[in-house]
C-alpha cells in the first residue's frame, strides 16, 4: 500500500514539474517574440533619416552631468543624410559656390555661377605683378584674401559691352586708341598658338628647322582633342603645312606636332614659352601647353596678348602669309580659316582666334588701310557674333579717328548691337 502511494506521489510530482517547465518555455518564447518587433523598430529608426533641422548633441549641465539637447542641423548634414548622391553633390557645390575662387569658378555650371552672384572686379592697379596674379589664382585664394590681397576675378559681360576686354592699338603711331579691362586676367584659349608659332619661326630663322622638313606625327599629336587638322598617327607632313594648320584651322593636333618638332620634351617647350613671355614683358601671362586647351593656371590679358602680337609681327612679318590663307586641304578634308573677318572687313589680313568655355570668344586682328595699320585684341566675347561685332566697330572707329582715342571711344560707344530676326523660308 505504501509503495502504491509513493508511486502515485512521484507521478504527480513529475506532472507538476512538466507543467512548470512547459509554462517557463512558453514565457520565454513570448518574451522573445515581443522583443523582436522592438528590436526591428529600433534598427529601422537608426537607419531612417533624422528629423529635418534637428539633431541631438552631448552637453554638460551646470551640475556636471552629461545630457543631450536638440541642435539645428547644417544644410550639408541634411543633404548628406537625405539626398541621393547626385542631389547631394549638386547641393554641396551650390553651397560652396558662394566662396569659390576664380580658379574653382572655371568648373562651376551656370546655375552654380548664378548662386555665387556677380564678381567684384579688380582694377588694373590691383594686379601689381605676376606673383600677385599667381597668388590670386592659386589654391591659397582664401588665405591670400585673409592677408589683404584683393582677388582677381574674371568680369561678367554686360549688355552694353558684350566682351570682357578689348584693346585697339595704332601700329603706325604707337598709340592706344581704345582699351577696356586691359589688365584683367582671362584664359588665352587658342591665342596660345601665336606663341607656339613664334618659337617655331625662331627655330626656322636660326636654321635649326626647315619649312620643307617632313614631320612624323606622334601618337600624342594625333590624339589631341578639340579643333583638329585631322592628322593621322605615323604620317609624315611638311612643317609648312603644320604651320598652316595651326594658323588657319587652329588645329590642336598641328600645334602639338609643331611644338614636338621644336623641342621633343613638351615640358621644356612650355618653359621656353614662359621664358619668352617674360622676355617680352608679359608679366601677367602663364602658359601650360602649346595648344591653349583648358588648364587652371593658364592665363593672360589683352595687354599681354598685344605685346605678343607686336613682337611676333615685328620679328616674323612673313608669318602673315600663313595667317592670310582662307582655305586649304589635308587628308581629303577641306579646312577653312577660323577668322570670320578675313575677307569680310576691308584691310584685315590676320591673325588668330580662340575659344574655350572659361575664356569666351577671343580674336587678334591686324588690318591696314591707306597707310594706317591697326592691331586689335578682343577677349571674352559672349558669342562669336558679339565678338565680331565689337571687332568690326572698333576697327571702323579706329580707321576713321586714327589719332584721337576720345573720338574712337565716342564713335564706338554710340553704336549699339542690333539684333536682326531672320524670317523662316515659307514652304512651297
Amino acid at each position: 500500500m505504501d509503495t502504491h502511494k509513493h508511486a502515485t506521489d512521484c507521478r504527480a510530482w513529475l506532472v507538476v514539474m512538466s507543467l512548470l517547465l512547459f509554462l517557463g518555455v512558453m514565457t520565454l518564447d513570448c518574451e522573445y517574440a515581443l522583443a523582436l518587433p522592438k528590436q526591428a523598430h529600433k534598427q529601422k529608426q537608426s537607419l531612417a533619416p533624422p528629423k529635418r533641422g534637428v539633431k541631438k548633441v552631448p552637453v554638460l549641465s551646470a551640475t556636471g552631468q552629461v545630457g543631450t539637447k536638440k541642435a539645428r542641423r547644417s544644410k550639408v548634414d541634411l543633404v548628406s543624410k537625405q539626398s541621393s548622391p547626385n542631389q547631394r553633390k549638386k547641393k554641396v557645390r551650390l553651397n560652396q559656390a558662394a566662396s569659390a575662387s576664380p580658379k574653382e569658378m572655371l568648373t562651376l555650371k551656370k546655375s552654380e555661377v548664378r548662386a555665387r552672384g556677380k564678381f567684384k572686379l579688380a582694377d588694373a592697379s590691383d594686379v601689381d605683378s605676376s606673383k600677385d596674379l599667381a597668388l590670386a589664382t592659386s589654391n591659397d585664394w582664401k588665405q591670400s584674401r585673409a592677408r589683404g590681397k584683393k582677388p582677381v576675378c574674371y568680369p561678367y559681360v554686360s549688355p552694353s559691352m558684350p566682351v570682357r576686354a578689348a584693346l585697339l592699338y595704332n601700329m603706325t603711331t604707337g598709340q592706344i586708341l581704345y582699351q577696356h579691362n586691359a589688365n584683367v586676367p582671362i584664359p588665352p584659349a587658342s591665342l596660345t598658338k601665336v606663341m607656339t608659332l613664334f618659337l617655331a619661326f625662331d627655330a626656322i630663322k636660326q636654321g635649326r628647322l626647315s619649312l620643307n622638313k617632313r614631320i612624323k606625327i606622334s601618337r600624342l599629336a594625333s590624339r589631341t582633342g578639340g579643333s583638329s587638322m585631322h592628322l593621322r598617327f605615323g604620317e609624315r607632313v611638311p612643317l609648312m603645312k603644320l604651320i598652316i594648320g595651326t594658323a588657319v584651322a587652329s588645329g590642336n593636333d598641328a600645334a602639338m606636332a609643331v611644338a614636338e618638332t621644336v623641342n621633343a620634351n613638351l615640358a621644356k617647350f612650355v618653359k621656353l614659352m614662359n621664358d619668352r613671355a617674360r622676355a617680352l614683358g608679359m608679366r601677367q601671362t602663364r602658359f601650360c601647353n602649346p595648344t591653349g586647351l583648358p588648364a587652371p593656371a593658364q592665363i593672360t590679358t589683352v595687354a599681354d596678348m598685344l605685346k605678343l602680337a607686336l613682337a611676333y609681327l615685328h620679328k616674323h612679318p612673313q608669318a602673315l602669309t600663313y595667317h592670310n590663307i582662307a582655305t586649304f586641304s589635308h587628308g581629303g578634308h577641306l579646312l577653312s580659316t577660323t577668322n570670320p573677318l578675313l575677307g569680310a572687313v576691308c584691310g584685315v589680313n590676320g591673325l588668330k582666334t580662340g575659344w574655350t568655355t572659361a575664356s569666351g570668344y577671343n580674336i587678334i586682328v591686324t588690318a591696314q588701310r591707306a597707310g594706317t595699320r591697326l592691331l586689335l585684341v578682343v577677349m571674352g566675347g559672349r558669342s562669336r557674333v558679339s565678338r565680331d561685332f565689337v571687332a568690326r566697330k572698333l576697327l571702323e572707329a579706329g580707321f576713321k579717328n586714327s589719332k584721337s582715342p576720345k573720338e574712337v571711344r565716342t564713335a564706338f560707344l554710340s553704336h549699339k548691337p542690333k539684333m536682326r530676326r531672320t524670317k523662316k523660308a515659307s514652304r512651297g
